[in-house]
């Protein structure tokens, strides 16, 4: 599932070539949470495995296999960032969301890269009904969202620079943070 925000980089034209992939195309940037969310609402299967990652190639496809094999003993999956290859400030900025994310969702203290955009779940393993997508960190909203006594693991991987795009972090999206 591709959810697209009316981009104009040629994703509608390069999914249509694809028969097993399904396009969700926005008229407005609503953002990457609301994203996910409108992905996940758009799954039928209620046993399905669920991966979310970004389409700039930070997030390695190669992991995908690792991803869907450890979703088939647990309930949530992250991807955890190694050989962090980010500018300084946005390596601090990281670790200082992080610190703060467990400080006030003790909940996510199992989770050692809170903010990782690269997790996977099972769907019946979320209060998908409590979902309220806020910014662009939905892995937090979806993790603090788990069942009780939810399975988590992770698949440990290279966080790479950006092949397309351009960062979306600015002082708006850290102050919705």
């Amino acid at each position: 599932i591709i959810v697209d925000d009316n981009s104009l980089d040629g994703t509608k034209e390069l999914c249509k070539r694809y028969k097993n992939v399904k396009l969700i195309a926005r008229k407005d940037k609503l953002g990457l949470a609301s994203a996910v969310v409108d992905g996940i609402l758009s799954i039928k299967e209620k046993n399905a495995k669920v991966v979310v990652m970004d389409a700039d190639f930070q997030h390695d496809p190669k992991k995908l296999p690792e991803f869907f094999s450890k979703l088939n003993r647990c309930d949530f999956v992250y991807g955890n960032r190694v050989g962090l290859k980010m500018r300084f400030y946005r390596k601090i900025m990281s670790k200082t969301a992080a610190f703060i994310t467990k400080t006030l969702v003790p909940q996510l203290n199992k989770i050692q890269d809170p903010m990782s955009g690269f997790f996977g779940f099972k769907l019946s393993s979320v209060h998908i009904k409590n979902l309220k997508p806020i910014g662009y960190k939905i892995m937090l909203e979806i993790a603090s969202n788990l069942k009780k006594n939810a399975i988590i693991d992770k698949v440990n991987y290279e966080f790479r620079g950006r092949k397309y795009g351009e960062s979306k972090l600015n002082f708006k999206t850290i102050i919705e943070f």
